[in-house]
């Protein structure tokens, strides 16, 4: 009987000791790591104390992971920006510019006007007068009303790439944002306006300059921007 009692009294003392260590610290298995799990009161108590033991290979990863893919994007990003900024030269990629038909592609008022145009948006008003200038006279055009404005949509329409369905070009017209006066290059009042939507004009000090917005589903209007910003193009006239 002794030697019985005496058994049974260690084997409680070795199951005590095992279960308790169990509760303690337990490990389990995590991308062949061990990792340490601390029962709920060590572990709350290390938190508190700023202290953690605990290690993450799968979050780390992760994070490299995106940490690369945000590179890639980045540097895509400034490849486009660079071509944005880059200066017209029709010379080196002819297949951007479309053409126009001819010396004269509007003749009114006395006036002969064609629409320089390129299928990507790298015309400030800055290349629009040296675009404008290459022929005798040359400058940024006006529109004199509202026959004139339908003709100039035609020709705007004529010049859209697909996959492109809209244009915008620079117009020589200018608009005043204390008064809200638009007018022509000469600076005389605009005998034709036609804001794009109610929203326009933008009120910004830097939206001085009137660009010209025409797609394939008949949608047209002016609107105001920032001469030093970037249109398809630019609608040019001179004396005939």
């Amino acid at each position: 009987m002794d030697v019985i009692a005496i058994t049974i009294f260690f084997g409680l003392l070795l199951v005590g000791s095992s279960r308790g260590s169990s509760r303690s610290i337990e490990c389990a298995e995590f991308d062949g790591d061990i990792i340490p799990i601390f029962s709920k009161d060590q572990e709350e108590k290390s938190l508190l104390n700023g202290e953690s033991d605990y290690e993450a290979p799968v979050i780390m990863d992760a994070i490299n992971d995106i940490a690369a893919k945000v590179d890639l994007v980045n540097s895509r990003v400034d490849r486009l920006l660079d071509q944005c900024r880059a200066p017209i030269r029709e010379e080196e990629d002819p297949s951007l510019h479309v053409a126009s038909s001819g010396d004269c592609e509007i003749e009114d008022f006395g006036l002969c006007f064609w629409l320089e145009a390129y299928n990507s948006r790298n015309v400030t008003m800055l290349n629009a007068w040296e675009l404008c200038g290459k022929r005798p006279g040359g400058r940024p055009a006006s529109i004199y009303s509202a026959g004139h404005y339908i003709k100039i949509l035609q020709l705007m329409r004529s010049k859209i790439l697909r996959p492109k369905f809209y244009i915008y070009i620079w117009l020589g017209m200018k608009i005043n944002q204390w008064s809200k006066v638009v007018t022509t290059l000469e600076g005389t009042n605009a005998p034709f306006v036609r804001w794009y939507a109610p929203m326009y004009p933008i009120r910004n000090s830097r939206y001085t300059q009137i660009y010209l917005y025409a797609d394939i589903t008949r949608k047209n209007g002016f609107m105001n921007f920032d001469p030093v910003k970037a249109t398809n193009g630019i609608m040019c006239e001179t004396m005939i």
